[in-house]
């Protein structure tokens, strides 16, 4: 295989340094100063010494103040914090003043000083740092990439990844403030210390000699199958995470390739790890056997780690990764992976050094409780950890943080131990009320009836982005993990496939169809499915077992008469009522809503499979002899508090000639106008009809409604906003993302374009006949239906006006 000319150009540079010592990776920069820059030192007395590196005061005071409520003598805690701003940590000193821990702040270019002095030039000061991004957003250089390189994953790109802070951890052992201690605890500070830290700090002597460091190996991953993160506990290996790009995938399904070109390795990728791990680690690399860890509370062995030179190592590894283009400096891979590599065998897991057993809880700044719970986990889980770790984005200070997660951090914050608040975590009750504390601050709802194709999926989209909004949840933290889909109330028979292939998701719960279909047959068996004995069907359904038996726990007459099922159901989403729903709203939301396409409405679109709302009514006014799926009107107007409604409409015409519907007549029936003639006009009759049940069954209900044209809002969105926030009642919001409904505009242009195509090629054959169709007097026909779509589309100048002159009337003459 040949190599790349970057490949080939970065193994010339790295020739070189026999000959040029160091100079690609130094900045050729030495200032003069005195070892012990910062002018500290810290004392080998007794004490306890933790180093974090910080700049966020609210994070931090948690994290310290959890440190000193909990430790036995706090007087002998010492936290040293490398900041890049010292006023931000005399804050936090002053807030935790009263507990008796000493807070040492240092600069951080002081530090950096202090190891060139010593030596040491940081990787972040290597002339080749910052070579493999595009720009300040963290954009991975596609150039940069060989046969060696990991692709990473789009979601994976973040400066955080290569900043200073994130790479000074490696050089702790040398920084000169630390040169009397033997060991150091090194954290993050976005944690919630539970246990003695005094605990933590004696581990060191359980330590193996050729091992530098005790950190935390439960992990939590997220499952592609189930669409949520699951606890995977101590059962994650570098083969399993994606930290080091594989994983769990065999060798050959991780190859770049036309169809797979993210999250992908190069073809040599492989045999290259493995090669420099003999080289620089002196043994083989196994990804099966190594177990994966996490920096956010760590004791470090510095006696053990100068001895082994870790730093050093750690080093081999990045000029490893410069020379042969391995991980782009603004991914995971680069930021932990590497790591991961260079301190290959010589890590354990504090549980398996200590007693007690000291556990460190990683990863809820990822998780909800809903995917908590999800998991079969209770709170006690929470309350027996020495370290709560919010790592990820969801903090406990801010909005973001789940609020039961998020509780020992909140408690710490009212000066509670970890013993006086253990009992709170595990009172259910307690827990509960917490979890539905959000659901007060929602003040109205709503439901988006939509015609199809009018725009309804845009605006769903754009209004779930206002922070007072819940509306789907695809701009929330948690996206669609957690968040009101906001097509909850999809009927079965619309994606059946759909369905079934995601019904172990666990969003799959937020669903009226799962409910629908799952909880009377649950209800039946609930004595064997709810005590654990799960048979039949029931198997493979562990997970939402408990979901299922909470609401086959409720009345029974609840249980076995849909329409009251059903009517609860909308109750409980409308009013972001967490009792016996799973998805939820984030802080701060005023108003949540959901949408319903007016087509599952109503029995006149019913099929042999169909399972439409108030499938009885049809749209001529009459009841038909059949009654299929549950009422939305009757579940509306039984709501203590009645929700607003969001009208959607589009102009008919125009609708129908965009979705392919007029085409699929004419190429079936061509050459015979009349009936071509003929359907045309009963599908626009049908929707017409259709129209004017939704709009009378509407106005019945009694409740406010919005109506909203899609070409309104095609002209100008902000309109549009404008209008549903004072519907909704809440504030302006001027940061929406329209991108998005520029994106859908532009799919549906590329699907009708295909329409037009055909169109047009059969109407050059039968334009003769067409015309013939306007002696049709029933149904006026106007030149404005080809001016009007034309204006939407600009696709249709060389249609034959015959084509438009064929259908049905305009909206403004029915």
């Amino acid at each position: 295989m040949s190599s790349s000319p970057q490949y080939l150009l970065g193994s010339i540079l790295f020739a070189l340094l026999s000959y040029t010592g160091d100079a690609v990776w130094s900045s050729g920069y030495r200032p003069k100063l005195k070892v012990d820059a910062t002018g500290k030192v810290a004392k080998n007395d007794g004490s306890m010494h933790v180093c974090i590196f910080s700049d966020r005061v609210d994070g931090l005071t948690g994290t310290l103040l959890s440190t000193a409520l909990n430790a036995k003598n706090p007087e002998m805690v010492n936290i040293w914090v490398v900041t890049t701003n010292i006023s931000a940590i005399d804050e936090v000193s002053r807030r935790v003043k009263h507990t008796k821990i000493k807070v040492h702040a240092l600069d951080l270019d002081a530090v950096v000083n202090d190891l060139y002095a010593k030596g040491h030039t940081p990787i972040w000061k290597w002339s080749v740092y910052n070579s493999s991004v595009l720009d300040n957003k963290g954009t991975f250089d596609r150039s940069w990439a060989t046969e060696f390189t990991h692709i990473p994953g789009k979601w994976d790109q973040s400066t955080m990844h290569m900043h200073p802070l994130n790479h000074l951890r490696f050089y702790i052992p040398h920084m000169g403030v630390f040169k009397k201690l033997d060991r150091i605890i090194f954290m993050d500070d976005d944690i919630v210390v539970q246990g003695d830290m005094q605990q933590a700090w004696d581990a060191k002597k359980q330590l193996p000699k050729d091992h530098v460091i005790a950190g935390a190996c439960e992990v939590w991953s997220f499952d592609s199958e189930f669409m949520a993160f699951k606890y995977v506990g101590r059962n994650s290996t570098f083969f399993t995470t994606s930290v080091l790009g594989q994983g769990g995938r065999d060798e050959r399904n991780t190859f770049c390739n036309a169809k797979r070109k993210f999250f992908c390795m190069g073809h040599r990728f492989y045999d290259n790890i493995k090669k420099q791990a003999m080289r620089i680690n002196g043994k083989p690399y196994d990804m099966r056997e190594a177990e994966e860890w996490n920096f956010g509370f760590t004791l470090l062995d510095l006696d053990n780690w100068k001895r082994l030179r870790m730093t050093d190592r750690y080093e081999e590894w990045m000029k490893v990764n410069y020379q042969d283009h391995i991980f782009p400096e603004t991914s995971l891979t680069f930021g932990l992976g590497i790591a991961f590599l260079a301190f290959y065998d010589r890590v354990s897991c504090f549980d398996d050094i200590t007693e007690p057993k000291i556990h460190i809880r990683d990863g809820y700044g990822y998780v909800s409780y809903p995917e908590f719970m999800y998991n079969g986990l209770d709170m006690s889980m929470i309350s027996d950890g020495f370290v709560i770790h919010y790592d990820g984005t969801k903090k406990p200070w801010d909005q973001s943080g789940d609020p039961v997660l998020s509780l020992p951090f909140e408690l710490t914050m009212k000066g509670m131990k970890s013993k006086d608040y253990k009992h709170l975590l595990e009172d259910k009750t307690f827990v509960d009320k917490v979890n539905r504390r959000n659901q007060k601050k929602v003040k109205n709802s709503f439901l988006v009836l939509s015609d199809i194709r009018a725009g309804s999926e845009w605006f769903m989209q754009v209004i779930d982005q206002h922070p007072e909004v819940c509306a789907g949840g695809a701009t929330a933290i948690d996206g669609q993990r957690t968040m009101y889909p906001h097509d909850i109330f999809r009927p079965y028979n619309e994606a059946k496939t759909w369905f079934s292939k995601q019904e172990h998701t666990m969003h799959m719960q937020c669903y009226w169809n799962f409910i629908q279909r799952w909880v009377p047959t649950v209800r039946k068996f609930k004595h064997q499915w709810c005590n654990g004995k799960l048979t039949g069907d029931a198997l493979g359904m562990e997970q939402h077992m408990p979901y299922l038996c909470k609401w086959a726990n409720k009345d029974e007459s609840k249980i076995n008469n849909e329409q009251v099922l059903f009517s609860e159901y909308v109750e409980q989403v409308l009013s972001a009522d967490k009792d016996s729903f799973i998805c939820s709203c984030p802080a701060g939301a005023k108003a949540v809503g959901a949408r319903v396409m007016t087509e599952w409405i109503g029995g006149s679109h019913r099929t042999k499979d169909s399972q439409r709302y108030d499938g009885n009514e049809l749209d001529d006014g009459t009841v038909a002899g059949f009654s299929m799926g549950p009422s939305v009107w009757k579940a509306i107007k039984k709501m203590k508090k009645k929700p607003k409604l969001i009208y959607f409409r589009r102009n008919i015409m125009s609708e129908i000639m965009s979705n392919d519907i007029a085409a699929h007549h004419i190429k079936r029936l061509h050459g015979k106008p009349d009936v071509v003639e003929a359907m045309a006009v009963k599908e626009y009759v049908k929707r017409r009809q259709h129209r004017q049940y939704v709009e009378d069954s509407m106005k019945n209900l009694g409740v406010p409604i919005l109506e909203l044209d899609y070409e309104e809002c095609d002209k100008d969105m902000h309109v549009c906003m404008r209008k549903a926030e004072s519907f909704l009642g809440v504030s302006k919001f001027k940061e929406y993302n329209l991108g998005v409904t520029e994106e859908n505009k532009s799919h549906h242009i590329e699907e009708s374009q295909g329409s037009w195509q055909q169109l047009k090629a059969l109407a050059d054959a039968v334009e003769t006949d067409l015309r013939e169709l306007k002696t049709v007097t029933k149904y006026k026909i106007h030149q404005k239906v080809k001016q009007q779509l034309m204006k939407n589309h600009n696709l249709l100048a060389s249609i034959p006006s015959a084509m438009f002159e064929v259908m049905l009337e305009t909206e403004e003459d029915s």
